[in-house]
Order: structure tokens, then sequence, then C-alpha cells
């Protein structure tokens, strides 16, 4: 069978880029990210981003929303599915098919207990209407043949729920045969005589929905990047406040209007209170059939790229002051984050409490790619949020200010250096040990990023430093700021060696230690990272010799 690992997304991709262009032509090209400015390795990422032009893009899997874009479904929609898929070739009668897909249905969501409820209640409504109607001289079966349109027409609204008028009928004629006795699970499949089909066709659906719905929706999540945007401009004070740190980060504009760059798929996402529901013929499913052994078969057709990217461009209605637009381009591997070229960054704004560094060190960053700048200004008056231009020529580089960061992160890296250095070693004597903590790894893997993350602020700050004012190594012990940065370089060195040898040993971990796979999939999103980070600091060149 064509899977949807096999298959060629190309052509599909190629017309869907088509409407992109078109729509985002339409919506008049400039789109926005709002960011978090802290001193940690995310602002790494963005300065980095920001100066190579490029935006950070990762699996659907990963994303902040628990709903966003994860294998969730609509249960109710999809055992609908699965259950006439199985039951089309089921042998067995049209009426015997319809009860048994209800019952399995039922059984399926964890709610048969209620069914039997629900059944006791229809027929105690049933009976109190034969007596209301003074039809007591007829039989159960003669009053529900003449009189089922009227009954269900006075049914509690509770019941019609459960039992919609294509299998109502079906079921109140079930009732008359145990019409003296409670309704148990016992004397349903007695009764039916089909505990044995609704066995089989359970383990069908569950079948499929594990072992091809489920993995196929994964596998297909873990080969496309997404990275958001918003169209709703740089003053949407519900962004400032959610996403960029409490007006103390940064909103980055793009210009998007020369959609001739725009070579992947950008879309509009919709909001809706409903969840979506991916079909199996979606994914190539068609159909099942049965072989001459009796083995279940599925019938392919082709595949949907349109409904699935409709379904990772919806969101809760709670979201939609967002006016949010997706990227969403495939990767060559599974699971492999990937960054997009972006035809240009227009601005960036500036929220009111930015972190002066990170400020100081974005600003190099755009004075260099000829990015302009602004800086929020709020109203004092009332709630309006407006911008000012940050003049370059006329920003003021606090050298001194400057310096003293850059002697805090000195410092603050020395004390660090040797708690890093304890976890390291504590990290290798756990690797093979019973009592490995993957909790106290985690916690050491952080404590590591942190480091890196001070090693290239530090590392970027001295650069700025030294490229404004070169002679400034004459105030400084130019042996000693040396000595530093060769001695940094080395454990940032020896920090990708380590999360290089882990991140082989991990699945070596997860069989001989009490590690879960949870755990090794949160290790290994640190792992990855902190390979990013040691990566990003040895792309820099220091601007001293050695």
């Amino acid at each position: 069978m064509n899977t949807i690992e096999n298959q060629d997304f190309s052509a599909q991709i190629l017309e869907h880029v088509l409407h992109t262009q078109k729509a985002v032509k339409k919506a008049g090209g400039l789109f926005y990210q709002y960011r978090p400015c802290r001193r940690d390795d995310f602002t790494v990422y963005d300065i980095e981003n920001i100066r190579h032009r490029v935006v950070y893009a990762q699996t659907p899997l990963n994303m902040n929303d628990p709903f966003d874009s994860k294998i969730g479904f609509s249960e109710d929609k999809l055992y609908d599915e699965l259950i006439d898929l199985v039951l089309n070739v089921f042998d067995a009668s049209d009426e015997l098919k319809s009860i048994i897909g209800f019952v399995v249905k039922f059984d399926l969501l964890g709610e048969f207990t209620q069914l039997i409820i629900a059944l006791n209640d229809l027929k105690k409504q049933i009976l109190l209407m034969k007596k209301a109607m003074h039809k007591e001289h007829l039989s159960y079966y003669d009053f529900f043949r003449s009189f089922h349109s009227q009954i269900y027409a006075k049914l509690p609204k509770m019941l019609k729920g459960v039992f919609p008028k294509q299998v109502y009928q079906q079921f109140g004629l079930l009732i008359g045969k145990l019409e003296d006795v409670d309704i148990t699970e016992d004397n349903i499949n007695e009764l039916l005589g089909s505990k044995e089909k609704f066995d089989a066709v359970k383990r069908q659906i569950i079948e499929i929905r594990d072992t091809k719905y489920i993995p196929l929706f994964k596998h297909f999540l873990s080969t496309i990047n997404v990275s958001c945007f918003s169209v709703s401009g740089w003053d949407n004070a519900l962004m400032w406040s959610h996403y960029a740190n409490s007006y103390s980060g940064i909103c980055v504009e793009y210009d998007f209007s020369d959609v001739s760059q725009i070579t992947t798929i950008l879309k509009s996402v919709k909001y809706s209170k409903k969840r979506p529901t991916i079909a199996l013929k979606d994914f190539g499913v068609a159909s099942v059939k049965k072989s001459e052994q009796g083995e279940y078969q599925f019938v392919q057709c082709d595949f949907n790229l349109f409904n699935i990217i409709d379904y990772l461009c919806v969101k809760d209605t709670v979201w939609e002051y967002e006016k949010e637009w997706r990227f969403i381009c495939p990767v060559s591997e599974p699971n492999k984050h990937n960054f997009i070229e972006i035809p240009k960054i227009k601005s960036i704004t500036f929220g009111v409490n930015v972190d002066p560094l990170c400020k100081q060190l974005l600003l190099d960053v755009c004075n260099e790619g000829n990015i302009e700048c602004y800086e929020l200004k709020l109203g004092e008056s009332d709630f309006k949020i407006d911008r000012v231009k940050i003049d370059s020529s006329q920003e003021m580089f606090d050298v001194n200010n400057m310096a003293n960061y850059m002697l805090l992160l000195a410092n603050d890296i020395e004390v660090k250096v040797k708690k890093c250095n304890e976890m390291l070693e504590k990290i290798q004597r756990m690797q093979n040990a019973e009592d490995f903590d993957a909790e106290a790894v985690m916690y050491a893997n952080q404590y590591l990023i942190d480091y890196i993350s001070d090693a290239y602020y530090w590392k970027l700050g001295v650069n700025r430093l030294l490229s404004k004012y070169p002679d400034i190594t004459n105030t400084f012990d130019i042996g000693k700021l040396q000595e530093q940065a060769k001695g940094t370089d080395e454990r940032v060195s020896e920090m990708r060696e380590y999360c290089l040898s882990i991140g082989v040993s991990l699945v070596g971990l997860l069989c001989n230690t009490n590690m879960t796979v949870s755990d090794m999939k949160k290790i290994g999103q640190q792992l990855t990272r902190m390979k990013a980070l040691t990566d990003r600091y040895a792309e820099m060149r220091w601007l001293i010799s050695f």
C-alpha cells in the first residue's frame, strides 16, 4: 500500500504555495512575531535568527497549546468512521450491524454503563406512555409498533441524544424482550447472542486506530515544521502581555510583500469552538476489505494534504485576538527542527522594560542589517500604545554599563564553572547506575544551558566592546581576558561533547535504568537546545587573538 511515509507531496505543496502567495498579498504582506527578551538561551536564538534572517520552525507535536495540532480528534466522529469501515465487510445482517456498531461505540468511548442506564430509562418512558395513553390492553410490541413515532416525539431530550431515530426503533423493539427485568450488560449480550461479534469488531477498530490512524498522523506531524506569526500589528496589547514578557520583550516585523520569494505554505488560522477531525481517507485509507483468508486489508486512495493543512490551522476561539498565520514546510527527517529563510525583516520594536544588554546587542544586529528599530511608548492618560523610531546615530553606547555587564557575567560564569563540573561528573557516574535520577539530569541540563547562554552573551558583549572601542584593551588585563576566553571555549566544547555522548546513550539509559519514555523525550529536547547553543557560540569568532 502506498503510505503517507513514502508519499510525494511536492505537487500539492506547489499548488498550496500559489494559494499562499495570493492570500499574503491580500493580507498586506506584514507579519509579526512577539518574543520575550530575557538573558537566556531563547533570546540567544532570537538574536542569531534575526542576524541570519531566519525564523525557527518545529514539529507541531512540540507546540505549547495542549490542544494545538496534537493527535487531537473527536473520538465520536473517529469511531463512527472506523465502525463504518469495519462493519462494511462484517458478516451480519444490516439490523445486527447497526446494533453492534452502536453498542461497540459506547464501549470504546468508555460509556457502556451510561448506555445500560439509558436503555432502562427508555423502557421506563415507553411503559409510562403506554399507561398514560390507556393502552394497557395492547402488548408491548403492538403498542410500540403502532405508536413509536408519538413516543419518540415525547421522549426527554437526553434520551433523544443517546438514541437517534435511526437506532431508536431497533432498541425499542429489543427492550420488549426484557420488559419485566432490569436491563444489564449480560442479558443484552445474551439476548443478541453477539458478545463474540462485539469483541471482534472492537478489536479491529482498536487495531486500525492504534496501528494506522494515530501512527500515520504522528508521522505526518513529525515530518513538517511550523512557525507562527500574527497579522495583528505591533500594537496588540494582549500579544505584548502574553508573548513578549509583559511588555519587556520585542516585536519583530516581517515584510512578505514580495510574494515571489515565498516558496512554502503560509496560511491563516481559523478559530472554532469545535475541534476538527482528520479522516482516514485524508491519509490514503479509503476503505477496508476482507481477504479470502479472513484478514482485514486497507484499500488506498489519494492523500488530501489540503485537509491536513486545514486541520493544522484551526484553534480555539479564545486565541482569536492573535490573528495568527502559520508557515508550514516539510523536513527531510522526522522530528527535525528547521530554519526558514525570511525575505525581509522590516523592523523591531522594543518593549518598555526590555533588558538593556539584550537591547544593545539587538541594536547592533539591526544596524548591521539595516533594520529599523522602535521603542514602545504607553499612553499616560489612556491605554493607547505608540512607538517612536530610534535614531541609531543619536543612540548612546554606554561603555561603562556594558563593561559592568561583562564583569558581572564573567563573575557569574566563574561561579557556575565549579557546579557545572560537579554536575557533569555526577551524570557520568549515574549513566549505568541503578539509582539513575532523570529529574537530577534534567536539572543539571538546564543549569548547563544557562551557563552556555551566559558564555554566549559574554562573548558577544566583549566582541561588541572591542569593535566599538578597540583601545579599551588598554584598560583590561588582556592576559586574563584571553585566559578567560580560552577557558570558556574549552568548557563549552566539553559540554558539546557531553551533549553528544549522553544523546547517543539515551536509548540504553531507557533500557537499563528507571528512566521513562517521557523523561527521555524531555532530556532529548534539552540536549537539542544545548547543542544548538554550543553551535551558536562556536560560530562566533573572538575579536581578540590568543
